[in-house]
């Protein structure tokens, strides 16, 4: 899983991946082609070899998106090699573990990955510990419409 960095390929190679979990707000994607245009592309965009000559981004899709907006044809990249789906997306977890995420999107995923590959294989790749999966599960496992119907509102009972 050797990492090549600072790679330079046309953007019609790229491929998004389906597993985003939020979207840029339009405040965001402005002042990324506002930087992008004042300083050209600073970071690279994480992918993963997908086909032939293509590559998945696991990391990046804004920069891309962004970079499509301005009508350029070539991003910067650093290739993670031809890893498997799943090890992407738990990359893609790690990665987007320091920012803002859409929690239930996230649970999804991690979900899917506990449930495909086990809590320990989750644990040992994605940058998280046992407890903070757990929590995740737990927050998605919660019967939200139950304790809304309820009407206690105290949040002491919510757990």
């Amino acid at each position: 899983m050797g990492a090549k960095g600072g790679q330079v390929v046309g953007l019609n190679q790229i491929k998004d991946n389906n597993y985003a979990i939020s979207e840029p707000t339009p405040e965001r994607l402005k002042s990324l082609m506002f930087s992008i245009r004042s300083y050209g592309q600073i970071a690279p965009i994480v992918v993963r070899s997908y086909d032939n000559l293509a590559y998945e981004v696991i990391k990046g899709s804004t920069i891309v998106r962004a970079l499509k907006e301005l009508g350029i044809d070539q991003v910067m990249i650093t290739n993670k090699g031809a890893i498997e789906p799943h090890q992407a997306k738990i990359m893609y977890i790690a990665l987007k573990n320091t920012m803002d995420t859409d929690y239930i999107k996230t649970s999804d995923l991690v979900d899917e990955l506990v449930e495909e590959y086990g809590l320990v294989h989750v644990v040992d790749n994605s940058g998280m510990d046992k407890q903070e999966i757990q929590e995740i599960q737990r927050i998605r496992s919660f019967e939200w419409e139950k304790y809304l119907q309820s009407g206690d509102t105290n949040q002491a009972s919510l757990f």
